[in-house]
């Protein structure tokens, strides 16, 4: 199993190859469950290059016919693996997520890399108003979070906005699709395509990545600009 070519992350100042540790996972899981395995993938930070050090390892994991033996069983595996506090991700059945609401698949498909075996479905399987959806419903949560932090989260209304800008970048991602039929992978790549209010979302989606504390004048223009934009993205 090849994958393409990978961050390098750190755990515990250990140099790590997230493809190498996914594939040695996808190794072990066939060994425990065999012809059953239908998937293995790594989606997320680590997958497009983009990860710190203490990113996750976002690893989907598809058995036929899973059950809560299953669980367990793919459990020890994974616990087994290096760094197995980094790991997380979609373990599930095949046929389980084939049924999945399709505004969800969207980024799904189009955000995990192969490992061994197929999805149920591909990234060209999902038409322009699917992705439009997509967006229409990040933004619907982002809008609700936006508003209700303001009023009722005092404190908490910083780390609340920071996960909400970072929700906006699948949207923007999923928006972007809608129009030009191009899924972008990469932030860095997406800041190229975009333009007026989602450039400045996704500005301020990195600002804030990168920022340990926002200063509240900060905060207040991330809340503006998240509410207008959302709302925009609904009403489209």
């Amino acid at each position: 199993m090849v994958g393409p070519q990978s961050d390098v992350g750190v755990s515990k100042g250990v140099k790590m190859d997230s493809f190498a540790w996914a594939e040695e996972a996808a190794q072990k899981l066939n060994e425990q469950f065999g012809s059953r395995l239908a998937f293995v993938g790594l989606q997320g930070s680590r997958a497009r290059g983009e990860a710190s050090e203490a990113s996750d390892i976002d690893l989907v994991v598809l058995v036929d016919n899973l059950d809560d033996t299953d669980l367990a069983a793919c459990k020890a595996t994974i616990q087994s693996m290096p760094h197995a506090e980094l790991a997380c991700g979609f373990i599930g059945s095949p046929n389980v997520l084939a049924k999945w609401p399709r505004h969800e698949l969207f980024q799904f498909a189009n955000d995990t890399v192969p490992l061994c075996g197929k999805l149920p479905f591909a990234p060209s399987d999902f038409t322009c108003e699917e992705a439009k959806e997509a967006a229409r419903i990040g933004a619907s949560g982002i809008y609700h979070a936006t508003c209700h932090s303001a009023v009722f989260d005092g404190d908490a209304e910083e780390g609340i906005l920071r996960e909400a800008a970072k929700g906006a970048v699948f949207a923007l991602q999923a928006l972007h699709f809608s129009r030009t039929g191009e899924y972008v992978r990469k932030k860095s790549d997406l800041a190229t395509v975009l333009s007026g209010e989602d450039a400045a979302v996704l500005a301020w989606a990195l600002k804030a990545k990168a920022l340990p504390k926002l200063a509240p004048q900060d905060v207040r223009e991330l809340s503006r600009l998240l509410l207008r934009w959302s709302e925009g993205v609904i009403a489209s």
